[in-house]
């Protein structure tokens, strides 16, 4: 389980989020509160994301995944975007117009449901394995390019929506590492204003 803060980069803002994960392959729904993390650091979680792991190679695949999760969080609210995790090697070797249009699916059917979706991955599947210019062109991208300093949001702000830059990092009360990204939009606010994700 990932143990995130998240930073606004506008006030750096402490977030705590809670992970929910969904695996297309084994068909079953975790919800981890972490409620032990909270306790420990004095916090209460004010923030929640919906983070779903696809292995859909085919269209077919896809859109029963899809059916799956919307079938699983319909009753839930989550203050960030649901995000499709595409990152497995037999996802890299469809070729990068094959995988950008299942890509394209799941963002499709998800926002017609009323959900906010979102991409996470990570930079190298980013240039490599997808269109990544269409991509960050047309969906907000929550992607993994990690650093050994503080980070330099110059070159990220403007074209994506998350940067997750360590999986190093550390956060009083919680033993593990832990990973860190910085928010480049102010998803809760956007969530409610606009009633995605349940509200």
């Amino acid at each position: 389980i990932a143990h995130l803060q998240i930073q606004f980069s506008a006030g750096f803002q402490l977030f705590k989020v809670i992970f929910v994960f969904f695996n297309g392959i084994l068909a079953q729904f975790y919800g981890f509160a972490l409620t032990g993390v909270f306790t420990a650091v004095g916090k209460t979680p004010a923030a929640k994301v919906c983070y779903f792991v696809s292995y859909a190679t085919t269209e077919k695949e896809m859109a029963k995944d899809i059916k799956r999760l919307q079938e699983l969080i319909k009753d839930k609210t989550f203050t960030y975007p649901v995000y499709l995790d595409i990152e497995k090697d037999t996802q890299r070797n469809l070729g990068k117009e094959r995988l950008t249009g299942l890509i394209g699916t799941y963002m499709t059917e998800m926002f017609n449901a009323g959900w906010f979706p979102a991409l996470y991955t990570n930079n190298d599947f980013l240039q490599n394995a997808m269109l990544s210019d269409t991509v960050t062109a047309k969906y907000d991208v929550w992607f993994a390019a990690y650093k050994s300093m503080a980070p330099n949001v110059a070159p990220y702000s403007a074209q994506y929506g998350m940067w997750q830059y360590t999986c190093t990092g550390t956060v009083g009360g919680v033993t593990a590492a832990v990973d860190i990204d910085l928010a480049f939009k102010n998803y809760p606010s956007m969530m409610r204003e606009y009633h995605f994700n349940g509200y």
